[in-house]
């Protein structure tokens, strides 16, 4: 607690972070295409997507990283990391896939709210496709404005808005049937 106010912190809150764009879109502030939600997590399609159905799980509280999470928080986000991953995997026609976490800037982390990675995997792909923190960031630019809660780029084989280009090939209808399944 803050010792002048007796009021928390920003750091000790966990509710709302304005600045961190997975807190935005928690509030609804910020677009997503959320393929599932509880009372403690959210799953939704990576707008840098490594691969094909490349799905972020997160806490709907702010932690910074998993050493900060309460256990039962980290256990909520794994909880539906298997459900969303048979999901995934149905959808891009992949039998394999990474959880990953990236905990703290030397570890590759870059959105400072905690997450998981659950990136579908196919014979003879990498995670090493361009630049980026650990070299396997793809180097894709997406335009934020051009993306609504209805209307996402993934929604389709490829987006073009504003000179931007993200490339996809996953039939996102096909995750959010199976996931509700």
């Amino acid at each position: 607690m803050s010792t002048s106010t007796n009021t928390p912190t920003q750091e000790e809150n966990h509710e709302f972070d304005p600045k961190c764009i997975f807190c935005n879109i928690v509030a609804k502030k910020s677009p997503c295409y959320e393929v599932y939600s509880d009372d403690d997590v959210i799953c939704f399609l990576d707008i840098y997507p490594l691969h094909p159905g490349h799905t972020l799980v997160i806490p709907k509280k702010h932690y910074k990283d998993l050493s900060l999470m309460p256990g039962e928080l980290a256990a909520s986000c794994m909880k539906v990391v298997p459900r969303v991953a048979r999901s995934l995997m149905a959808a891009t026609k992949t039998k394999d896939f990474n959880v990953m976490l990236n905990s703290g800037k030397l570890a590759g982390q870059e959105v400072f709210h905690a997450h998981f990675h659950i990136i579908p995997r196919s014979k003879g792909d990498s995670l090493s496709q361009g630049p980026g923190a650990l070299g396997w960031i793809v180097d894709v630019k997406v335009s934020v404005s051009s993306i609504t809660c209805n209307q996402h780029p993934m929604m389709s084989s490829s987006h073009i808005d504003d000179g931007c280009l993200l490339a996809v090939s996953c039939n996102v209808d096909e995750i959010l049937k199976r996931v509700s399944a």
